[in-house]
């Protein structure tokens, strides 16, 4: 690791699918509904990624030899994430998530981000634009849904064959670290900002547990899939307050 190779970049194998991230633009209006005026949340899907991992750590370089290694194979050379999958425990993998440290030189933490997101960009394929341009958001929804997963004690490993909750948590903490780069500062504090004007203040209006019923009966939401209850908004908008209490500025 670090304590030995302290300049080497150090990366978690992934595996990231796109999904369709729900709530990803609101636009508030208002509506008369059973005699009174209730709020209308118009949704437009938002394109996203979904991460998991088995936490299989392997510095950068090695992952480029052993993927140079596999291709010379004979009679039946291996493609970079066939060899991978061997590597991650048998684990279906498509990526590597860095692991930033302060020992890393500022230019290798950038040139290794700038990969991460290149590659992802790969992997979003003509969603490439959704991830490139709003680097943070991305990162934040994918935390999202990963602590969603570990909410509702979905699968980790069902797409993979491997890795649970655990495993996910260390990822997650991965991505909080990303997240708070610098280099993502201004596009982190840009998506908070965005989802508290747009809809945080009004599902978080309430003083006390018993009012929440109250609050999310003054809500529907229009345009999405899972239904007209709006609890995963309010899921997220809490989480979202709770990043932003933590972020500078």
């Amino acid at each position: 690791g670090y304590h030995f190779q302290p300049e080497e970049v150090l990366c978690v194998y992934t595996f990231v699918k796109p999904v369709a991230v729900q709530a990803g633009t609101l636009t508030p209006e208002a509506s008369s509904q059973g005699g009174h005026e209730a709020q209308v949340y118009k949704v437009a899907p938002r394109f996203g990624l979904c991460s998991v991992s088995h936490f299989t750590v392997i510095h950068w370089h090695c992952h480029q030899s052993a993927t140079r290694a596999a291709a010379n194979l004979r009679p039946k050379p291996q493609g970079e994430w066939e060899s991978a999958t061997v590597r991650n425990s048998s684990s279906r993998c498509n990526a590597l998530i860095p692991v930033l440290s302060p020992s890393l030189p500022d230019a290798a933490a950038s040139q290794a981000l700038e990969r991460h997101f290149t590659h992802l960009g790969q992997v979003a394929k003509s969603n490439s634009q959704s991830v490139l341009g709003r680097r943070a958001a991305c990162l934040l929804q994918d935390l999202r849904l990963c602590f969603a997963r570990l909410a509702c004690q979905e699968s980790f490993s069902a797409d993979t064959g491997g890795g649970g909750p655990r495993h996910n948590m260390c990822l997650a903490l991965v991505m909080l670290q990303l997240l708070c780069h610098d280099s993502l500062a201004g596009d982190l504090a840009q998506e908070l900002q965005e989802t508290q004007r747009t809809f945080s203040a009004s599902l978080l209006d309430f003083a006390d547990v018993s009012e929440t019923t109250l609050v999310l009966a003054k809500h529907r939401v229009v345009g999405q899939v899972d239904g007209p209850h709006p609890a995963h908004l309010w899921a997220w908008c809490t989480f979202t307050a709770l990043f932003g209490a933590g972020t500078p500025g």
